[in-house]
């Protein structure tokens, strides 16, 4: 299967892109006369998982900036919460 795939590379660098390794074979084979493409799903796909974690990690450096300001804070004094 590796070799498959380095030569399936191979093909990619001399500009024929429409090559891939058959997951029934192992072999490689011209996708375009299976009429096989890269599908828009997997790029559709692909771009809502990058946009998924970079939303987390915005949430995350928030997160931290928020426990930062308040690390700057005194802690109320126990005294003063206390009921009257």
């Amino acid at each position: 299967m590796a070799g498959s795939y380095s030569l399936s590379q191979a093909k990619h660098a001399n500009g024929e892109c429409s090559w891939g390794v058959s997951g029934d074979t192992g072999k490689i084979f011209d996708m375009k006369e299976y009429g096989l493409y890269e599908s828009a799903s997997v790029k559709i796909q692909t771009l809502k998982t990058d946009i998924e974690a970079s939303r987390m990690i915005l949430r995350v450096d928030d997160v931290q900036a928020v426990k930062k300001d308040r690390e700057g804070e005194q802690a109320p004094n126990p005294e003063d919460m206390q009921p009257e």
